[in-house]
Order: structure tokens, then sequence, then C-alpha cells
């Protein structure tokens, strides 16, 4: 008896470790949210097979939202997520993207203006930091795995939508949709603050302990180059007659608005503000669709 009780909790840490009960306990809370359904190990294609971990559709009226999510677990106790923030200033190449699709797959790339409550935690890269007593370890991989899992499988959903949409034979294709990818953790986000005018250029150290501040949620603008059979695609995936920073013609793209266009927006959150997060977003979608910076 005490032989099987104890293979039963070594297999329960073992799941525990893949975060297969963390993505069920999300699934809980968010269809507890008003006008959101769900859907598990949903498949998509994009340069390979792969699934992704939870699939919300926020439906109210004629405003539809599909937001693919992906579930990463780090244990809170020994590690937390520290980003750093945009370090000019907010313009309009690090407002949030989405994608927005019509009935027919007409398809569209928009920078939208900045939730509120994300206004002041833009952030362009981000790193693991392991505590082990007074001894810290800093490591960008698990935070730029994690960011490419979801930019990969969020770009394979949003072509599958599109074409699909494509093939409609209605008169009326369905509702327009927007979309966007979020990535919920268990790890507490922090937000680094520092002076770079106290970094030494000789050996590139900063010579005091780093500031932070502690927050629910953030905005993760990844770098990601859709590809096509191998190939980078230097263009927009989605061509955007709406937005300021695209055009419909293939002129030349400046650096910048090439950038622009392969920085994929991530909404990470902490799970714990799971419901805040999305109180705070229905209150933003009540006074209507998000419209184009």
């Amino acid at each position: 008896m005490a032989q099987e009780k104890f293979r039963a909790i070594t297999e329960t840490q073992a799941i525990n470790f893949h975060g297969t009960f963390f993505k069920k306990a999300v699934r809980d809370i968010l269809e507890e949210v008003p006008g959101m359904s769900i859907r598990e190990e949903y498949p998509v294609l994009y340069e390979k097979d792969a699934s992704i971990d939870l699939l919300a559709t926020y439906h109210v009226d004629k405003f539809k939202q599909y937001i693919p999510m992906e579930c990463k677990r780090a244990l809170p106790s020994a590690k937390h997520w520290l980003f750093f923030p945009v370090s000019h200033g907010l313009t309009t190449r690090d407002a949030q993207a989405i994608h927005r699709i019509d009935g027919f797959g007409k398809s569209t790339r928009i920078g939208v203006t900045t939730t509120p409550i994300l206004i002041d935690s833009v952030c362009i890269e981000g790193m693991e930091i392991e505590t082990n007593g007074e001894t810290f370890r800093a490591n960008p991989s698990p935070i730029w795995e994690a960011a490419e899992q979801i930019a990969r499988n969020y770009i394979g959903f949003v072509l599958q939508e599109r074409d699909e949409r494509q093939r409609t034979t209605h008169d009326e294709g369905p509702d327009p949709v927007a979309m966007f990818p979020m990535l919920i953790t268990t790890a507490k986000l922090h937000i680094a603050k520092y002076d770079a005018t106290k970094i030494h250029l000789g050996d590139g150290n900063y010579p005091i302990d780093i500031e932070k501040r502690e927050v629910p949620f953030l905005s993760l603008n990844h770098p990601f180059i859709p590809q096509r059979n191998g190939v980078a695609i230097f263009d927009t995936v989605l061509p955007s007659s709406v937005s300021p920073l695209v055009g419909s013609s293939r002129e030349y793209d400046n650096p910048w608005m090439r950038e622009s266009f392969h920085k994929q927006s991530i909404i990470v959150v902490n799970a714990m503000h799971l419901k805040e997060f999305f109180a705070a977003y229905i209150a933003s979608t009540q006074a209507g669709e998000p419209q184009a910076k």
C-alpha cells in the first residue's frame, strides 16, 4: 500500500513538472469569463504539426476575438521572469499588433493603441532568473523559447483561419474576428529599471543592483520572421491597407518598417492575475472593437 501511494505521488509530481495540471487550472478560470469558450490542444500547422494549449473565443454580439494561449510553468519560489522595457519611449511601432480577418478572409495586421493597463509595460526582451540562496542565474532561453512557440503556433492559426474564410461560398461570410496571442505563466513578472549612463562601456557591467517592479501582466514585442518552405518572408504575411505602417504595394520597406512587422506582440500574464486581466480586457471591449492607430 505504501509503495502504491509513493508511486502515485511520483506520477503526480512528474505530471506537475510538465504543466498539464497547470493548463487545466487555467482553462477552469477562463471558462468563468462571460462570453468566453475554450478549446484545448487545438491543432495548427506552421512549418510542422503542432497544437495550441488553449484557444479562447470571446464572442459578444458582433465582436469576436480569438486568443491562442500557451501555458508555461516555472517554480515561483525559485524562478521569476525579468523583462526589459522599450528604451526609447512608445511609438506606433511599439503598439500592440493584432490581426483582423473579415468574413471572406481579407486579412489585416493592425497596430492598435496599447491597452491602458499595458501602456507602461511594453517590453522587448526577458530573462528567467533562478535563485538559489544568495546566488542568481540569468537565462534568456526559457522566455525566448516560449515566445517562439506561441508566435509560431499563433501565425499558423491566423493563416489557417484566413484560408478557411477565403473558401466560404455564402453571400455573407462569418463575423469579422480579431486575434492576439497570450503566454500564461506561474512565474512572477518583473520589469527592470536601470540607468544606461551607469553601464561601464569598458566591461559592459552594471555596477549597482538593478531595480525592478512587479507587474501582473505585460506586452512582449518578440522578434519573429514568418517563413514559407524554409525561406524567410521579408514582407508582412498579412498585408494591410488600414495600418499607416504598411502600404498595399510592394515598394521598398525600410528597416524600421520591417522591424515593426517582424515583432509579434505577445501578452504575458501571471496566472494569479488572469481574472484581473480579463476584467480589464472586457471593460475595454465595451467601447467597441480596437481601431487602427
